[in-house]
This record gives C-alpha cells, sequence and structure tokens, in this order.
C-alpha cells in the first residue's frame, strides 16, 4: 500500500507478509467450529423428537401392555381392579394411541361385563345342577344332561328295591303334620347313604316308601350284590336311627325291604313337556309286592329267588317260603 505526502507524492510503501497457514488454520477451525456447532444442533432435535416419541409412543403403548398382561394372566377376582389401573393411565395424546388406549379401555370394560354375567350364570347353573341333583339322584342328573332327554328307554337287567315303613298310619297318628315331615327327612337322610355308596339310585320317594334301584343309569353287572350291601347298610342306619329317637322319647321305627332282580324298561317316561327317569316292568311290581309280604313272614328283608342267584357264594341266605305273589300266576321263592 503506497504512503503519499501532503503534496500527493509516494513516498513509500507498507506491505503485510501473513503465511498461508495461518488463514487456512484459521479457516479448518472456523468450519470445525460449525460442524460441531451444527452436531450439536442435530443431536438436540434428535433427543427432542426421540423425548417426544417416548413420552407420547412408547411409554403409553408400554403401560398397556404391561397392563394388558395382568389383565390376562389374573384371577378373576383381581380383573376389576386391574381394569381401574388401566383406567387410571389416563391416556391423552391426542392421536391414534389415545384411540387406541381408549378401544382397548373398552374392550376391558366389556370384558369385565362378559366375565361378570358368565360368572353369575355359572353360579345359575351349579345352583340348577344342585336342586336337579336333589329332584333326581346326582347319577340320573348328569345322564340326562349329557344325553338328550329323548322319550322311550332300553331294557336293563337291574336289581329294584322296596323299603316301607311298618305302621306309619299309627305312628302319623300321634304327631303332628310338622313333625311327621322332619321325621321322615331324617329317616330318609339315614336310608340314603348306604343306597348311594352302593351305587344305587333313589327313583323316588312314594309316602314313606322308598323306590331304588341298581344298574341303572350306568349298567353294572355286581347289582343284585351291591342291593343286598345297602340292604344291610339300611339295617345298621336304622338301628342307629332307632338309638336317636328313643333318647327323644319317640317309639322306635321298624321297616320292610324287598329285593328282585330282572329286566325292566329303563328311560324317560312322559310327555315332552314332563318327563321322569324311572324303570317299569314286571320286576319292580314283583318288588313292591315281595316288600309287602315282610309283615306276613315277620322279617325286614326278603329277597327274590332271582337275586339270590346273583348273589356271590359268600352271601349266606336263609329260605323263607315259596309263595304266591299277586298278579302272577306261578309261586316265587323268597329268602331272607
Amino acid at each position: 500500500t503506497p504512503v503519499k505526502n501532503s503534496a500527493g507524492k509516494t513516498v513509500s510503501y507498507i506491505g503485510a507478509d501473513i503465511p498461508m497457514s495461518m488463514i487456512i488454520g484459521k479457516e479448518v477451525n472456523f468450519l470445525t467450529q460449525m460442524v460441531f456447532l451444527f452436531l450439536g444442533f442435530v443431536i438436540l432435535i434428535v433427543a427432542i423428537v426421540l423425548w417426544f416419541v417416548d413420552f407420547n409412543i412408547v411409554f403409553p403403548i408400554n403401560s398397556m401392555t404391561m397392563r394388558t398382561s395382568e389383565f390376562a394372566y389374573s384371577g378373576s377376582n383381581a380383573l376389576g381392579e386391574n381394569v381401574e389401573k388401566i383406567k387410571r393411565l389416563d391416556i391423552h395424546t391426542g392421536d391414534e394411541v389415545e384411540n387406541l388406549y381408549k378401544a382397548f379401555t373398552k374392550m376391558t370394560e366389556d370384558t369385565m361385563g362378559y366375565v361378570d354375567k358368565i360368572v353369575s350364570s355359572a353360579e345359575k347353573i351349579a345352583q340348577i345342577n344342585s336342586t336337579f341333583g336333589k329332584v333326581v339322584s346326582p347319577q340320573v342328573r348328569d345322564f340326562l344332561l349329557s344325553d338328550n332327554p329323548d322319550l322311550g328307554g332300553q331294557d336293563l337287567e337291574v336289581t329294584v328295591m322296596f323299603c316301607d315303613i311298618r305302621g306309619f298310619t299309627s305312628i302319623s297318628e300321634r304327631l303332628e303334620p310338622q313333625e311327621i315331615v322332619s321325621m321322615l327327612n331324617r329317616y330318609f337322610t339315614c336310608l340314603e347313604k348306604p343306597i348311594v355308596e352302593n351305587g344305587g339310585i333313589i327313583n323316588k320317594y312314594i309316602g314313606d316308601a322308598i323306590m331304588a334301584v341298581f344298574g341303572v343309569p350306568l349298567q353294572s353287572k355286581t347289582h343284585a350284590y351291591d342291593a343286598w350291601k345297602a340292604a344291610q347298610g339300611m339295617r345298621a342306619e336304622l338301628a342307629a336311627f332307632n338309638e336317636e329317637i328313643k333318647k327323644e322319647g319317640r317309639n322306635e321305627i321298624r321297616f320292610g325291604i324287598g329285593l328282585c332282580s330282572g329286566t325292566v324298561l329303563a328311560g324317560n317316561i312322559g310327555t315332552s313337556n314332563r318327563l321322569e327317569y324311572t324303570v317299569i316292568g314286571d320286576t319292580v311290581n314283583t318288588a313292591s309286592r315281595i316288600e309287602s309280604l315282610c309283615k306276613t313272614y315277620k322279617t325286614d328283608l326278603l329277597i327274590s329267588e332271582q337275586t339270590k342267584e346273583l348273589l356271590p357264594d359268600d352271601v349266606s341266605l336263609t329260605f323263607i317260603a315259596e309263595s304266591e305273589i299277586r298278579g302272577k300266576e306261578k309261586k316265587i321263592k323268597l329268602y331272607s
């Protein structure tokens, strides 16, 4: 650069010598700073985006996933509590995640409603089954519920038992109606145990009498022996029952049991509106007639010859008589 005097004449020159390395170094430093500044800005933007995604997408979805697992694998007693936990998530993202949360919440509430209905229905069904099992024997109940209750039946080899209280009319005359019902219920409860324990079903109560059948609805090759064992158990139960009522100042109860084996028609008898699972046939009538002869032969148990032939050899029986049976042409042999 020239230096001039007051007359405008150049008197000297001024110059500066700067190395190129210094200039290049300055440019490199500037560019480096710009690059780091840009990278820092990019990292900040990425961090903000990741935080936004995590807070508005990942965290809500993870929360719903955790609550879903709790809801899916918890017991029925904890379902209501888990539904409340899902509601407390209270997700408000203003996008599809919030829509997903609302749909999921509604689904769990609806599911809880369905579960409540199912539990209520199951309780009602259990109550119906329990009541049904009291109206008919549990074996018959299960049989009817597992198969269509069509009209008709099938021929089966069974043993029919009739058991009747001796002198019940005179007993009932001394008791009030409520006392009669109470005593009969206690009496029937005692005799029910050995019948059921030996595979029999109580087909019906006829006043103070019991009609039981062995070999239905599930067939059994030992139906006669089962009935005989039940009769022995009923004898023991009656003895214990009499000890109880004697302490109450009541007279002992005596019964008669008749057993007869043979073919019966077993099935649902009646109409399409009212059915009864029962057995019918000559064997049933004969068992009833045999039971009525217990009073005649002064014994509490009479067994037909057909039943005797089906019993094991080690069962000891005594021949009682060869008796006429009303409705049958031939006499039948009776044992006890």
